[in-house]
């Protein structure tokens, strides 16, 4: 699954490059080990203070000027989307701070996040309830007096669907898409999921009782 959504995020036109957070805990070698066998920069640290890992990966790369964040649940995630994400950002610079794309403008899980890398210092200097230290940006959009956060916005709500990855019935869904969409057409887009969904409306209800978890 990670694999699919490295694949997925190496089409993207405007990531310059990617690499893994991950946590020290044994079960994670495996991680690391796949990142090495794709040449992809790995950092493990902290299971439970994702912030203080997440600094600490975006800190190997000292000529980074914007980070973007994305979670390891969603390999659907689109690199034509992603781009559009990333030029609407950097149109609004410098009067913005936070950058969110996802539910309920777009499917949940094909979310992601972009702020500059010196606002995620200033995150990791400053956040320090539990919350904070493990989704990573709630600092950021808590604090609005001191940043500047906004959504990128379709124009449609897509509040019901879910595509993220976080139960068993989300994996069978999702590996439902891939094998009706990528033998033919590897570089699908999110609009494709959409158009398979509205025609085979069933697909949904795969995992249509799964509650999404507070973040």
């Amino acid at each position: 699954m990670l694999g699919r959504m490295l694949d997925r995020l190496k089409r993207a036109k405007l990531i310059d490059e990617i690499a893994i957070a991950t946590s020290l805990t044994p079960a994670d070698n495996a991680i690391e080990a796949f990142c090495e066998s794709e040449d992809i920069r790995c950092f493990r640290g902290s299971e439970d203070n994702v912030l203080e890992r997440f600094a600490g990966c975006a800190a190997l790369f000292s000529n980074a000027d914007h980070i973007i964040r994305v979670t390891g649940d969603c390999p659907l995630i689109d690199p034509t989307l992603m781009d559009s994400f990333i030029e609407s950002y950097l149109q609004l610079l410098p009067n913005i701070d936070h950058y969110h794309l996802g539910a309920p403008n777009y499917p949940r899980g094909l979310d992601a996040e972009i702020f500059p890398k010196n606002v995620l210092e200033i995150t990791a200097q400053n956040a320090i309830n539990d919350y904070e230290l493990e989704h990573v940006t709630p600092y950021i959009y808590r604090n609005p007096d001191r940043f500047i956060s906004k959504t990128f916005t379709s124009g449609e709500d897509h509040s019901d669907q879910r595509w993220c990855v976080d139960e068993e019935d989300d994996f069978k869904l999702v590996e439902a898409i891939f094998e009706m969409l990528h033998p033919t057409n590897p570089n699908f887009t999110w609009l494709d999921v959409l158009q398979l969904l509205d025609a085979q409306p069933e697909l949904k209800q795969i995992n249509a009782h799964v509650l999404q978890k507070n973040t």
